[in-house]
């Protein structure tokens, strides 16, 4: 029971923000590069392929296909994200998370 809630919490984690990714590519690139700790045109580059994976690691979840690979990779995306908001934090940026769109 406590294993199968655990796995829709972490697909809601990812699925959520993925969606509102995936269907506003500009937006989630803006917020990106609103970090600056990459060029504007890598996180041109960046901003689909991480929606798709924040989506397909929601479907390893639901699916009940996580295995170790699904939970480092979470585990990196979430610490990347983690380091990321830090440095901006520590920078003196405050920036939106984007988790829900723009």
């Amino acid at each position: 029971m406590i294993r199968s809630i655990a796995r829709v919490f972490f697909a809601a984690i990812f699925l959520v923000p993925g969606l509102f990714h995936i269907a506003d590519t500009t937006s989630f690139t803006w917020q990106i590069a609103q970090y600056q700790l990459v060029d504007f045109r890598l996180a041109t580059w960046m901003a689909a392929p991480l929606a798709i994976i924040e989506i397909l690691l929601a479907s390893a979840f639901l699916l009940e296909r996580s295995n170790s690979w699904v939970f480092l990779l979470s585990a990196g995306l979430l610490a990347v994200f983690s380091l990321a908001t830090g440095v901006a934090l520590g920078n003196g940026r405050v920036i939106s998370c984007g988790c829900l769109g723009s």
